[in-house]
């Protein structure tokens, strides 16, 4: 019970909330510590202590609410959690007349009641604490009453039951809506009732007393909820005098019956296990799913989306592996056979190009396998001589009657690397040979304007490429212009 859980409608009544679900009021904003759970600034000592709680905790939150509605704050201020908890357990609230002026003792004394830290010392229970405050608020309003706010009822209800009441929450016997019987049933055998008792004979002390004494051979049944009024308003119908206790036992034969609650049959198999099957065959299907081989097809194009042209990305090997040993009799077997082979190869030629930057030693090797890596290292230098290298070590190796293994693959090594060289020194040789007539055209322009630029043009032609077999028909243009050039004055000075 705390303020922020306290509505007041528009009629006036006050609407209990949250029942401690909702957002905490304070300023902890922490509702839980073990098993402690609750709103520090209202919460009693022993739930603070998490000790077995009852409903005159209850009681101590509603005196912590009244106490914030006059002092404007909560009873005990705090700046931690800890230092909170530790003041609900040992620390008294500090008195409220002194923050506040103008409250009656009467109304500070029931406050401070609320808020002992003993539960023992409390008001027993809610229906005692109404009944105080309807007196307190009786006596304030101006009615008759003693100097504490008590009021004393005809059938001498006073503080005395009170005190009662607290002695008997003490003893273990805790009502918390102070529905406990106020009158002793007398046994059927006596045939006698308390309310034909003269009152002369029973006094005020006794009747106090005897309000919450039961006979031990009577057994009785406590009625709360909805049926007190009706229960503290019933009379007895068989006797016709009016009943002097507030409250009637009832038996359990007149009470409604409740039936006992039916046993539920447990299904043979629980929910909890079909959900388990459920997703044991959900991983299942999921691992069968990406475990399950491929089709032909769609290993076929997974290869062919790696490969572009005549190059092939490596990522395919392990994929062309599994369609030749699966799909052995498929006819795209063939290819994908090439395909392999080249891999093989481009592997074997990273290491010959790892041996040709390194320079290792090549004393291990076949005299095949030297050789490729000396005409490879020719062709560093004079790409020339080392295609016409590799086009020896072609012709010496090709008529083995054994080409497989490595020697098989070197010598397929050398006729790759040869006819790609072969094609690009094709496409350079008839760049420079346009490139060169081109020169030799520029050069009989200028034989007769500029004689002497002609003849430097056509003799840099000899010097540069007089080698190149490419440009042979060149040179011998070069040549046969310069030799014109040079008889042509002879022509001119002879009669």
């Amino acid at each position: 019970i705390k303020p922020a859980n306290l509505l007041l409608a528009e009629d006036e009544t006050i609407k209990l909330s949250d029942f401690g679900i909702a957002k905490m009021f304070g300023h902890s904003q922490q509702t839980a510590i073990g098993s402690v759970i609750g709103t520090v600034e209202y919460m009693a000592p022993e739930q603070a202590d998490a000790r077995p709680v009852d409903a005159r905790s209850d009681l101590y939150s509603l005196g912590g609410v009244l106490y914030a509605l006059l002092a404007g704050r909560a009873p005990l201020v705090a700046d931690s959690l800890p230092e909170m908890l530790r003041k609900q357990r040992h620390e008294p609230p500090e008195p409220l007349d002194r923050l506040v002026s103008g409250v009656p003792a009467a109304v500070v004394k029931l406050i401070h009641q609320l808020l002992e830290k003993d539960p023992n010392r409390r008001i027993a229970n809610a229906r005692s604490l109404a009944r105080q405050l309807d007196a307190l608020g009786f006596v304030l309003a101006g009615g008759p009453g003693d100097g504490d706010g008590r009021l004393a009822d005809e059938e001498g209800e006073t503080q005395d039951e009170f005190v009662v009441n607290s002695e008997a929450a003490s003893a273990g016997v805790v009502d918390p809506l102070g529905m406990m019987p106020t009158r002793a049933m007398e046994d059927e055998d006596d045939g006698d009732s308390l309310s034909e008792a003269a009152p002369e004979e029973v006094s005020p002390a006794t009747m106090a007393t005897d309000a919450f004494e039961l006979a031990p051979s009577e057994p009785t049944t406590d009625v709360a909820g909805e049926k007190e009024r009706d229960v503290a308003a019933a009379t007895s119908s068989s006797e016709g005098t009016k009943s002097a206790t507030r409250f009637t036992p009832v038996g359990e034969e007149e009470l409604d019956p409740t039936p006992p609650p039916e046993e539920q049959e447990h299904p043979l198999i629980s929910i909890q296990t079909w959900v388990l099957v459920a997703c044991l065959l959900a991983v299942g299907a999921t691992l069968y799913y990406f475990y399950l081989p491929p089709s032909p097809d769609a290993l076929y194009e997974r290869i062919m989306a790696k490969t572009t042209g005549e190059t092939i990305d490596h990522a395919a090997r392990d994929d062309i592996e599994q369609f030749l040993q699966r799909y052995s009799d498929d006819p795209r077997c063939r290819r994908l056979r090439g395909l392999q082979r080249q891999l093989t190869l481009d592997r074997l030629e990273r290491q010959f190009d790892r041996q040709v930057k390194r320079l290792e030693d090549t004393s291990d090797l076949l005299p095949i396998q030297r050789a490729y890596l000396e005409a490879r290292n020719s062709l560093r230098i004079d790409p020339e001589r080392g295609m016409a290298k590799l086009k020896a070590l072609i012709d010496l190796y090709s008529h083995e009657a054994d080409t497989s293994g490595p020697t098989g693959e070197c010598l397929e090594l050398a006729r790759r690397r040869f006819e790609r060289l072969r094609e690009e020194s094709d496409r350079i040789n008839k760049e420079m040979t346009e490139l060169v007539d081109s020169r030799l055209e520029m050069a009989d322009t200028l034989c007769a304007t500029r004689p002497e630029e002609a003849k430097e043009m056509y003799e840099a032609v000899i010097e540069l490429y007089s080698t190149k077999p490419w440009a042979g028909p060149a040179v011998r243009r070069a040549r046969e212009s310069l030799q014109a050039m040079d008889e042509q004055p002879q022509e001119m000075n002879s009669p």
